[in-house]
């Protein structure tokens, strides 16, 4: 008989190991499917001893153990792979049970069975790559526009495909996986393929089964998770659209898969490519700190062809009205529109504040739960006025009080897309108006359809975050940033 010691995969496991009892032959590294109050879960083994070495230990236990029937043999998972989920959720602080089940997706666990019987077996921890020599990860910046990092791309995946290895794309969402794979697949089609959660789990498996029998290297383009792959040829991994906060996990744990990402590939020894238009500061700072090679000479120019302007530079208004957007811009807008051109309006976040501050002693209106800064929004029915996490989803009525000091003398800071909107309906009510936030938009579909409204219907105005670059394809004639200074005190950290 033996004791093991086991990580849940699931969330909202309590912190730590859990302990179990069995009778059968577990090694640390197998999966196996534990009892968690009625329900069965998977959970990855991460000890075990025989009971006899345990003994004194179980006795002085306050609690019964509970019986372990169903072992599935050695996890599917490279030994690498999940050491970086325990590395990263230590490098956050996190609970590691939570960080293995938000770095593994969904379709490893719901169809865990189909996936044992794709993968190869090789023993406890499942994969590994022992074999492979014990090299300092080579680290690259690559710094170019879209269609030269493109071009650079397709001689560097075919000089590794030459070389017998495969490559990975990490790409923050599923709209940069489409848009890559488009521009990346011309030729070696049979050697392309995109995975993302986004799909549907019959998709993934069949796409995951196709990746494991090819005996070719191959292109994988998917988002951080589907790093747990088992494909042992990888020999290059891209962190593609490096600057995105889509990166960053929105629920908990909070975690940058960007960090997850650099920890594999130096687990795995594989060539490490971090690009973008415009890398992070952060990221071009390293490259003195850290001594990170670029594999171009950075590029700091950007295409683009158009005409930009500064409204209102240097001017003030004393004694005017607040507006929303200037004169300059509204006039425009006007032209614009008056010739059938559409606009886009981009503002850097949703609702109608982004902050909302107090006047007599300067808090801020934050979250009573995790003290997040509170966005004002306007409710879905435009009646009222209320107060909402991003973070947490806590609500507060909009006739709430400041915590601190009890005054009701609260200024809304920012301007948010729902500011934008109501502006833009008082100025142009005859004009079609759409927006695309995470509000108006909870799916990928509900966002292509507005686009596909908007594009439709030339002479249209288009309220939007960041979100919205991520659907528009074709080019707009006009684009407005309201309130560009917010840009500056954005915080990213």
């Amino acid at each position: 008989m033996k004791i093991i010691s086991v990580i849940p995969l699931k969330k909202g496991i309590p912190k730590g190991d859990l302990t179990y009892f069995t009778v059968l032959d577990i090694s640390p590294g197998s999966i196996v499917s534990i009892p968690i109050k009625s329900k069965k879960t998977l959970a990855l083994v991460v000890s075990s001893e025989e009971l006899k070495d345990r003994k004194s230990n179980v006795k002085g236990m306050d609690f019964s153990l509970r019986k372990v029937t169903e072992n599935k043999g050695s996890s599917v998972f490279l030994k690498e792979f999940m050491d970086t989920i325990f590395d990263t959720g230590k490098y956050f602080t996190q609970n590691k049970n939570n960080a293995v089940a938000s770095l593994i997706p969904n379709i490893f666990l719901e169809e865990y069975d189909k996936i044992k019987n794709i993968s190869a077996k090789d023993g406890p921890w499942g994969n590994s790559l022992k074999d492979r020599p014990s090299l300092k990860t080579e680290k690259l910046l690559f710094q170019y526009p879209f269609s030269d990092r493109v071009s650079v791309y397709k001689t560097l995946i075919r000089e590794s495909f030459a070389r017998g290895k495969s490559v990975f794309m990490v790409l923050p969402t599923e709209i940069d996986i489409n848009n890559f794979a488009e521009q990346l697949s011309k030729g070696i089609e049979q050697f392309v393929f995109a995975v993302s959660s986004g799909m549907s789990p019959q998709k993934n498996l069949a796409i995951y089964e196709k990746i494991m029998a090819s005996s070719h290297p191959v292109l994988i383009l998917g988002t951080a998770p589907f790093l747990s792959i088992p494909k042992k040829d990888i020999g290059t991994i891209i962190l593609e659209h490096e600057n995105s906060n889509a990166y960053k996990t929105i629920r908990r744990p909070h975690l940058d898969l960007r960090v997850f990402t650099e920890i594999y590939a130096s687990k795995i020894n594989a060539k490490l490519i971090i690009a973008d238009e415009m890398l992070r500061f952060e990221t071009i700072g390293r490259k003195d700190m850290e001594n990170l090679n670029p594999l171009y000479p950075l590029s700091f120019r950007i295409d683009f062809l158009g005409e930009i302007e500064i409204s209102n530079k240097g001017q003030k208004e004393d004694g005017k009205k607040f507006q929303v957007l200037k004169s300059q811009s509204t006039e425009g807008i006007k032209s614009a529109l008056k010739d059938k051109k559409s606009v886009f309006i981009f503002s850097l976040r949703k609702g109608l504040a982004t902050e909302t501050l107090c006047r007599d002693c300067g808090e801020t209106v934050s979250c009573g739960k995790c003290g997040t800064p509170l966005v004002l929004y306007l409710s879905h029915r435009g009646k009222k006025r209320m107060f909402v996490c991003n973070r947490c989803g806590e609500e507060k009525s909009g006739d709430t009080a400041c915590a601190s000091c009890g005054s009701w003398n609260l200024v809304p800071l920012g301007i948010g897309t729902d500011t934008v909107q109501e502006e833009a309906k008082k100025l142009f009510p005859k004009i079609k108006i759409f927006k695309l936030d995470k509000e108006s938009a909870k799916t990928g579909r509900g966002a292509q359809k507005i686009i596909k409204e908007f594009e439709s219907n030339p002479g249209s105005i288009l309220i939007g975050t960041e979100m919205a670059f991520f659907y528009l394809k074709n080019k707009i004639p006009l684009s407005i940033i309201a309130s560009f200074d917010s840009l500056w005190s954005h915080r990213v950290f």
